[in-house]
């Protein structure tokens, strides 16, 4: 069970990995469509990035009405196409509970394979389960692989992790 003190730190890593992840996709997507109708479109043809960046939407309630159940639908239908920013943002709404049931094995699995596919999403997802493993959440313990993780991600440039680097992984 997640402690008090977890909820917290993890909407605060959520909605900053959210949102960086937004703008990371927004700019290395030039001219690709905020609009939702052409956006819904594209996902109905099953364009995974269509899907993943409409169900980004749906899950921040930006240019259309906050709705985590279509979020979560839509990101489902990108993860299973091998969307890296699909994977992260689903993996992170299976461990919250967030609108989908929790559970902790499916949102691992995902972040697993965000994690695998590299780049600033894979990067994301690799903070994320270093820190679970650090602080055993998520059904994950292992503080000497949260450490290696979160070292690898500090080196690679996401220098955010130095202060739980700091407080789990000092010697």
């Amino acid at each position: 069970m997640l402690g008090r003190t977890f909820f917290p730190g993890f909407a605060l890593v959520v909605v900053l990995c959210v949102l960086w992840a937004g703008a990371a996709r927004a700019q290395n997507a030039p001219g690709a469509s905020k609009d939702p109708a052409t956006l819904q479109q594209a996902a109905d043809k099953g364009d995974a990035r269509a899907q993943a960046t409409l169900g980004g939407m749906y899950l921040q309630g930006q240019g259309v009405p906050q709705d985590l159940a279509k979020a979560a639908t839509l990101l489902q239908k990108a993860a299973d196409q091998g969307d890296v920013w699909a994977q992260n943002l689903l993996g992170q709404m299976c461990i919250g509970g967030d609108n989908v049931p929790q559970d902790d094995a499916k949102g691992v699995a995902l972040l697993q394979k965000a994690m695998d596919q590299g780049g600033v999403y894979g990067l994301l997802a690799q903070s994320l389960l270093g820190n679970f493993y650090v602080q055993g959440l998520a059904g994950l313990k292992d503080a000497e692989k949260g450490c290696r993780l979160l070292r690898d991600v500090t080196a690679k440039g996401l220098s955010g992790e130095q202060k739980t680097l700091n407080r789990y992984c000092a010697k």
